[in-house]
């Protein structure tokens, strides 16, 4: 791909790419037909707090292919509205996911999901087998904090060769992952977008058969709404400093100006 292909916005150090959901699904898919591994990666948040604590995750984020937005707070700070404190999960992330699962569907791809729990790989199996069946689903759980999950994740993969990786994890985990491994995986196309999670839950029922069936919905809620405030505490500080950001070079135009 070249610069201009795209329009791109800096935010907090990150150049995140401003385009059409349509047009990086098809950047993406170009990416994945190179017969040579390329990142595109959701950007929310809280990874852009990590990049700005983390030196290496900085350069790391700075060298995918792709950055696209991936919750509301980005999608206002690239588009240049004022950030919302009741923003989350991203619009832009969902409508690109679902068409790009409908182009891997549309031509039998091999897809290879790798998420933080068994409950959450299976909600994205049945998540597949219900909308986009002719998509072959390979996937395996990546524990954190467990000893060799990591490895046999990436053995997993180039087991498989699947046409695209899908990192359904917490933003951190994702970027430690690629830090360590994305130069091994043998794959065409590697996807970073923690917020796929919220989709999931949307269109595949809200509560999983098992939760109800042990009666645990109420506990369930009490996890998800954790994770929204996790979220929603990450997104007011992420505006609090794009805010900062955009007073400072405002007043840096003012006295060049002057």
């Amino acid at each position: 791909m070249r610069e201009h292909d795209y329009n791109k916005s800096n935010v907090l150090g990150v150049d995140v790419c401003d385009m059409r959901t349509d047009r990086a699904v098809a950047l993406s898919l170009d990416i994945l037909r190179n017969h040579e591994l390329g990142t595109v990666f959701f950007h929310n948040a809280v990874s852009s707090l990590f990049c700005q604590e983390t030196d290496w995750a900085m350069e790391l984020m700075n060298s995918f292919q792709l950055v696209l937005p991936g919750d509301q707070h980005m999608e206002s700070a690239v588009a240049g509205r004022e950030l919302s404190e009741n923003a989350g999960r991203s619009r832009y992330a969902d409508e690109y996911m679902k068409k790009f699962l409908m182009r891997m569907n549309w031509e039998y791809r091999e897809i290879f999901v790798t998420t933080d729990s068994s409950d959450r790989l299976q909600m994205f199996k049945d998540y597949l087998n219900r909308f986009y069946p002719n998509i072959s689903f390979q996937g395996m759980v990546c524990e954190s904090g467990t000893e060799g999950a990591a490895d046999r994740v990436v053995n997993e993969i180039n087991a498989c060769i699947p046409d695209a990786v899908l990192l359904l994890l917490p933003a951190q985990e994702q970027l430690e992952f690629l830090r360590d491994y994305e130069t091994m995986l043998n794959a065409g196309l590697c996807i970073g977008i923690e917020s796929l999670k919220t989709l999931l839950s949307d269109e595949a029922d809200l509560v999983p058969a098992w939760i109800r069936l042990l009666h645990l919905d109420s506990l369930y809620h009490r996890f998800r709404n954790k994770e929204k405030l996790q979220s929603r505490i990450a997104g007011t500080i992420f505006q609090k400093r794009v805010n900062e950001d955009i007073s400072a070079d405002t007043e840096h135009d003012e006295q060049n100006m002057s």
